[in-house]
């Protein structure tokens, strides 16, 4: 057991005098925070989606896909029971979606699916949104 951590220390060791000679190279790091703002709709309703979570595959810096978790807003008619009768009313509901996300630049095409609890259904959307970016390089 002695001999093998031993052995593990000084691979380590040397690992890190190898790394400190690479140190004559510079290392850019950078600080960058992404959002999203999309609108989508299926015909029926309108969505107002924020950027959430992502898995993003950048294929280079103009363009992008991603599957993202977004956190949204519907707007559109829903029938209330009112007086014994039903009544269409406009309204605003939260609402997660889930789905693929195109990025072109600033430009993103939006194709989130959004389920609805009281159908038990997915429904599809598509949209466009704008890719706001803040980053620093050093």
């Amino acid at each position: 057991m002695k001999k093998f951590f031993l052995v593990t220390v000084a691979y380590l060791l040397t690992l890190n005098s190898h790394a400190q000679d690479d140190s004559q190279t510079k290392i850019k790091h950078t600080f960058s925070i992404d959002g999203s703002v999309c609108v989508t709709t299926d015909g029926k309703s309108a969505y107002y989606n924020m950027g959430g979570a992502q898995l993003k595959f950048d294929f280079n810096h103009k363009v992008a896909v991603t599957l993202t978790l977004l956190p949204s807003l519907g707007v559109g008619k829903v029938k209330v029971l009112k007086d014994n009768y039903y009544k269409d009313e406009i309204r605003a509901t939260p609402v997660l979606g889930i789905g693929p996300q195109i990025f072109i630049r600033k430009l993103i095409l939006s194709f989130p699916f959004y389920y609805r609890a009281d159908k038990k259904i997915w429904i599809a959307t598509a949209g466009i949104g704008y890719k706001i970016q803040f980053s620093k390089a050093k």
